[in-house]
């Protein structure tokens, strides 16, 4: 499996820095109301973080993406990425709810193939 080095570190940083995400997710939970799961797929073209790391993959393949700290914003994003080339992702949250919340948005999305939403962290179990 592959990552794309750029996607690694952004995951990475946002997961060190959770508010990194802070003013994107606050726009998307103001229009995630009703209707399709599909009117949802955040794009590149819409949202500063993700349009920046769209422009650096330029048109290299996004192969096996991480999405350590994964949330409801970033797979609506990482779910239109198999046009750019994503062959599949891996999705990380260390809470089990959320879990729960990001299988369901994947499923309804109609991405879940592409997707596996695992609970994990960065800590031993023994810490």
């Amino acid at each position: 499996m592959v990552l794309s080095p750029l996607l690694l570190s952004f995951f990475a940083i946002c997961f060190a820095y959770p508010n990194c995400l802070n003013m994107s997710m606050s726009i998307a939970s103001s229009t995630s109301g009703g209707g399709s799961a599909k009117n949802r797929f955040v794009y590149g073209k819409d949202d500063a973080l993700f349009g920046s790391i769209e422009r650096q993959q330029g048109d290299k393949p996004y192969g096996a993406v991480l999405d350590a700290g994964t949330g409801l914003h970033s797979l609506r994003w990482l779910g239109t990425l198999h046009a750019k080339g994503m062959e599949r992702c891996v999705a990380v949250t260390a809470d089990k709810n959320m879990q729960r919340n990001c299988q369901r948005e994947v499923d309804a999305l109609g991405v879940s193939n592409d997707f596996e939403v695992i609970i994990g962290n960065w800590f031993d179990e023994d810490d």
